[in-house]
């Protein structure tokens, strides 16, 4: 598009008009700045999107769809019978996102003819506008605005003098929208990792939750954190070393030691654009084992351990299961200084799971007698389930329990996960 030479010749870079309604910046800028608009930031909207009637009120309102920006809107508002001289537009973008929207009319480019518009924003309802500009001082207008928190904006054109949109405009004419989120404020990507069955935040040891990293594609990962453990949340703002993040291509995922991973993406990222990912939800195992009572007999003539652990059921329905406990020897004595053996449980070998139940299983440890010199020896135990049925082929859960050693000095102590 060409600009007109009276901006040409303009060094006026001052904001007329410039004031603050309900927490909203406004204002309408006259100056050389069209042109930087022109070559810097027009070049990058691509292919406009086409005004499409009706959506001369608030209730018919053109969806702009995806988030993403920037995106430019072609309008034109006519004098043919029955049409109202107002168009209405909506989108949904991310909550505390920056967003620019400017109204380029004639006064900015022989491409449009549309004179002395008004641009409005709306939340719902359009009674009236949040903030609009009077395209009466200078048909180059833009507003500046926060994203509210339910993400929905909406924006309206309407001819000269039409202060209220009322679609009874006394001007007429072509025109374009620009929407952009603002390139001076940095972007950020937050959201929840929840577990998928429960729904609930993940913090199994009190200190960190779920690890959530962000991978720009072609960078390799920029940035990582442990989502907080009260309630699931992530917030990044920039890379690792505090750098901004940069408009390109990006995936998150988030992780937890036996869940599986679960990977979001990928998503455009732009200057100035806050995106909340909502819940990201991982899939826990099916099997967890929890509430671990290792054995506390442990004196010199001690010849077994008991301990119990706590079977959890994740799935939403009954599980038939067959927990074991492989238990690993070193330094006991034998020949080649090493021995593994498999525990079965006191009592039934199968464990029979209710929905999202839990069943305590019972397990004793028969305990080598050491000769004296034997003073590091080492019994490490690790829980084990399967299907039951399966042959052990249809593991459902391996974890470390704990261990037994016997140190230089002839004394044993239990040391947990």
């Amino acid at each position: 598009m060409s600009a007109r030479n009276s901006i040409a010749n303009s060094s006026n870079r001052s904001l007329a008009g410039s004031n603050l309604i309900g927490g909203w910046k406004i204002g309408v800028l006259k100056s050389i700045a069209a042109i930087v608009f022109t070559t810097t930031v027009a070049t990058s909207f691509g292919a406009p999107i086409r005004e499409t009637e009706p959506n001369n009120s608030c209730a018919t309102a053109q969806n702009l769809s995806s988030p993403y920006l920037p995106k430019a809107v072609d309008g034109n508002l006519t004098f043919a019978a029955g049409d109202q001289r107002v168009d209405f537009f909506k989108a949904w973008l991310p909550a505390g996102s920056a967003v620019r929207a400017w109204l380029l009319s004639d006064w900015f480019s022989e491409d449009y003819t549309l004179t002395a518009p008004n641009l409005g924003l709306f939340l719902d309802g359009c009674a009236t506008p949040v903030s609009s500009v009077d395209g009466s001082q200078s048909s180059y207008i833009r507003l500046e605005f926060t994203v509210p928190p339910s993400g929905k904006i909406i924006l309206g054109v309407a001819g000269a003098g039409d202060g209220q949109f009322s679609g009874n405009g006394g001007s007429a004419g072509t025109y374009r929208i620009a929407l952009f989120y603002d390139p001076r404020v940095g972007s950020s990507i937050s959201g929840t990792v929840v577990d998928s069955v429960s729904r609930q935040p993940i913090c199994e040891d009190g200190v960190a939750g779920p690890r959530v990293s962000v991978t720009q594609v072609g960078h390799g990962i920029i940035a990582a954190m442990n989502a907080a453990c009260d309630d699931g949340s992530f917030m990044f703002g920039g890379g690792r070393q505090g750098e901004p993040f940069r408009a390109g291509t990006y995936r998150v995922s988030a992780s937890k030691y036996q869940y599986q991973t679960t990977r979001v993406g990928p998503f455009e990222l732009v200057d100035g654009m806050h995106l909340d990912l909502g819940e990201i939800a991982i899939i826990p195992p099916p099997l967890k084992v929890e509430n671990l009572v290792p054995c506390s007999d442990l004196s010199t003539d001690a010849r077994k351990c008991v301990f119990t652990i706590d079977l959890a059921n994740n799935r939403n329905q009954e599980v038939r299961i067959e927990p074991w406990v492989n238990i690993e020897a070193y330094d006991l004595g034998s020949w080649i200084h090493y021995s593994r053996f498999d525990l079965q449980p006191l009592g039934d070998r199968v464990v029979v799971l209710p929905a999202l139940g839990m069943r305590t299983v019972r397990f004793s440890s028969p305990l080598p007698t050491l000769p004296a010199e034997k003073k590091n020896a080492n019994l490490s135990y690790t829980a084990w389930a399967a299907t039951a049925g399966t042959n052990r082929y249809d593991t459902v859960y391996e974890g470390f329990l704990f261990s037994l050693t016997r140190n230089s000095e002839g004394e044993s102590f239990i040391d947990e996960e």
